[in-house]
């Protein structure tokens, strides 16, 4: 799914608990030309977080979110 949004020129954020992955592809993404962020999907108590506080300083303002677990 953050494949294709990328592809038509939106700016991404990916967050899940499993960082690397996240990082693997927005590096994928940033190679392909287009806008990627990767995020921890967790806080400091465990409780669940998509990194949305840091999206503005990292990509601007957010427009949408996509919420996919599993």
């Amino acid at each position: 799914m953050c494949l294709g949004l990328a592809e038509r020129g939106a700016r991404v954020v990916i967050a899940s608990r499993k960082i690397d992955a996240c990082e693997e592809l927005a590096a994928q993404i940033r190679g392909s030309g287009g806008e990627a962020f990767a995020a921890a999907a967790t806080s400091g108590t465990g409780s669940p977080s998509t990194g949305s506080s840091r999206t503005p300083q990292a990509l601007g303002a957010l427009d949408g979110l996509i919420n996919k677990p599993g």
